[in-house]
């Protein structure tokens, strides 16, 4: 708080603000008993093109009085107090709903607090006019009230302004991030990145325990083409939806998966012992046809009738991957989770990209691709395996000149060249980018042991 927002006692003393909520202190964390005021953090929001739109229409071109709305929260959260207002919710151990599945812990004092709603109130963060509206329009509840209106699971808003002459600033008190008991975050990119600023600001990390509601072997939904089954940790589900059959597998962080025979039959011997053979042999059957077409090659063309490109699905679960064979002599082996990893973090709002970094996606020579082409082909009926074996004719001698000009990526890494750019395009604020904390000052012994660099050459076109 600043000299000039500190409220004076007669005696001359500064007196600190009265605390919203009735929150509780996350150094001391009782995961039966807390109560905290959080700012979730949501990647999937920034690709809402839409919405940040439609939040944006009728506001104005905002005063550097009234703060900078557009601090990052991912990036610079300990630079909240400097933005005009932050959308936040009360959560405690009967009440989880977040906006987002990790972010910041605050203590916001009650002048502060514009709007407490029950649900998302659409609030316009930029306008502080607008929120000090709303705020006597409608009033302020207190935490245990809003509370009570609140759903169990669904996130109520409290919006507050980042500072006010009377209450100060907007403190930030920690970090937290959701995880199943016994198992994983909901959101493991943003969790490592809240860790890794907590132990830069030396501030809490908590982690808020969910617990884990398919661990208890259940038939939820048990009718003709459509039944859901909980059994060990997972939730099954199988369906016949306009005459086509799909299947899917996820955990109670709702991480899909492609689930192996053996593991599917375990859950339909269940469904059998609770409801009976038909609709045991029904989901069987889903199961097997819906995994039939997942590992059906896929063969794209081109306007002229051509082949453009062929994809072929291997594995399971985490061991799950994906060939890709370009009509331009490119063949790739697709690590799906790291792929997947790499999508996810490029959606971060505000995260700087590198070419360096590992996607997932790793070059195959003609030697590998081969191998692919005889699996693709024993999936295929004659005409198109003649079709395939023409395309793939044309195209063989162009693998390994595209094999040995690419580089070949199999750990994730950056090269120190980016990583230096990426530290000075922050500003020197510590960020997790997957796989590291990238601090200059604390590189190579602040790391976790998994993160390495890819060492890459210096090219004469760099400076």
């Amino acid at each position: 708080m600043s000299e000039t927002d500190k409220k004076i006692n007669p005696e001359g003393e500064s007196l600190k603000p009265k605390i919203w909520g009735d929150t509780t202190d996350p150094n001391n964390h009782n995961p039966a008993k807390f109560r905290y005021l959080i700012h979730g953090i949501n990647p999937m929001a920034a690709l809402n093109i839409g919405a940040q739109a439609l939040s944006m229409v009728d506001q104005p071109r905002q005063s550097k009085q009234d703060g900078d709305q557009s601090i990052n929260m991912t990036l610079r959260p300990e630079d909240l107090s400097a933005r005009v207002s932050l959308s936040m919710s009360l959560i405690d151990q009967d009440h989880l709903g977040t906006w987002g599945n990790s972010g910041l812990i605050i203590n916001a004092p009650e002048e502060n607090v514009v709007i407490t709603s029950s649900s998302d109130s659409g609030a316009l963060n930029s306008r502080p006019d607008r929120l000090m509206e709303a705020k006597t329009r409608y009033g302020i509840s207190s935490g245990d009230q809003l509370l009570v209106r609140s759903g169990l699971s669904s996130y109520n808003e409290v919006v507050a302004l980042a500072r006010t002459e009377l209450g100060g600033e907007l403190e930030l008190q920690g970090f937290f991030a959701k995880k199943i008991e016994d198992g994983e975050y909901l959101d493991q990119q943003n969790a490592q990145i809240m860790q890794s600023h907590a132990a830069r600001l030396n501030l809490p990390f908590v982690e808020v325990i969910l617990p884990d509601e398919y661990k208890k072997p259940a038939v939820v939904i048990a009718e003709p083409h459509k039944i859901h089954v909980n059994f060990a940790g997972k939730r099954y589900g199988a369906y016949v939806h306009e005459g086509k059959p799909g299947f899917v597998s996820y955990n109670s962080a709702h991480k899909y998966s492609s689930p192996p025979p053996e593991e599917v039959e375990k859950a339909v011997e269940f469904v059998r012992t609770q409801v009976g053979e038909e609709l045991a042999s029904e989901m069987k059957d889903i199961y097997e046809k819906t995994e039939h077409e997942r590992t059906k090659p896929k063969i794209e063309y081109d306007e002229a009738g051509q082949i453009k490109s062929i994809k072929l699905k291997k594995g399971y679960g985490k061991d799950e991957e994906e060939y890709w064979i370009y009509s331009n002599g490119a063949s790739y082996r697709i690590d799906i989770k790291a792929y997947t990893d790499y999508i996810t973090r490029s959606m971060q709002p505000g995260r700087p990209m590198s070419t360096d970094e590992y996607t997932g996606r790793n070059p195959i020579p003609t030697s590998s691709t081969d191998e692919v082409i005889k699996e693709v082909l024993g999936k295929l009926s004659p005409e198109e395996r003649t079709t395939v074996n023409d395309f793939y004719s044309s195209i063989r001698e162009l693998i390994d000149p595209k094999y040995e000009s690419s580089p070949i990526r199999k750990t994730p890494g950056f090269s120190p060249e980016t990583t230096k750019k990426f530290i000075d395009a922050i500003g020197k604020h510590p960020i997790k980018l997957g796989y590291g904390n990238l601090s200059l000052e604390k590189l190579g012994t602040n790391l976790p042991k998994d993160f390495k660099f890819t060492l890459k050459p210096k090219s004469d076109k760099e400076s």
